[in-house]
């Protein structure tokens, strides 16, 4: 969010060049979200089991900040929001973060991260097993399938089991990309068709292509 008040790259460059302006959008955001998640906690806080925030950290290759500087400047923020929800609830803490994020996972389980999200397997230093191998007695993490990759159920089947085989049960194996709009496609056949299941694909497009060419005749 504070990106979004000040422009991302004014905001990366206040990390670094005007630390007052950086300290006093986070604090800003911080206090708004707290606020926010102590109203939401008050009404439903009893009847939820896990509570989602985040922050896009990471890139395809690395961070978009050094890991020194989102603990100077980030985690101290996180840390309090993460505090204020759980004075409030017995929910796990669930952080989502696109790209290689994999320096930071220390840093998000000591701030009280209990779930890890997608697990954007494509960036660097995200795989899945390396990932459990490492961290899976202490953080648990919801993601690492690229369903745009898997053309049916047992393709999905045949790729997402081998690879989360030497996962602990802390592992729950969930998309972490999809199909982006406007374009979506689905096979034909109810899967008979598809690829690799079959030599020759045959996909068609739906949803937003199709209702937008029916608007277009009218």
């Amino acid at each position: 969010m504070a990106w979004y008040l000040r422009g991302f790259e004014n905001f990366l460059i206040d990390l670094l060049t005007d630390k007052d302006m950086a300290h006093a959008v986070l604090r800003r955001v911080t206090n708004f979200n707290t606020a926010r998640y102590a109203g939401f906690l008050e009404l439903v806080g009893d009847a939820i089991d896990a509570l989602y925030f985040g922050d896009d950290l990471g890139s395809q290759d690395g961070l978009f900040i050094s890991p020194n500087t989102y603990r100077e400047m980030i985690k101290p923020y996180h840390a309090e929001l993460v505090a204020a929800i759980r004075s409030s609830a017995k929910a796990r803490i669930l952080f989502h973060s696109c790209g290689s994020i994999a320096p930071l996972v220390d840093d998000l389980i000591e701030i009280g991260v209990d779930i890890i999200n997608p697990v954007q397997v494509t960036a660097r230093g995200m795989d899945t097993l390396a990932l459990k191998q490492r961290y899976g007695a202490r953080v648990a993490f919801l993601g690492g399938r690229l369903t745009h990759s898997m053309s049916c159920p047992r393709v999905a089947r045949r790729r997402c089991v081998p690879k989360c085989a030497g996962a602990s049960p802390s592992w729950a194996a969930a998309a972490a990309t999809w199909w982006p709009p406007p374009t979506s496609f689905r096979p034909t056949c109810r899967w008979r068709t598809c690829w690799p299941c079959a030599k020759k694909p045959r996909y068609i497009a739906t949803g937003w292509r199709k209702r937008a060419s029916r608007r277009g005749r009218r």
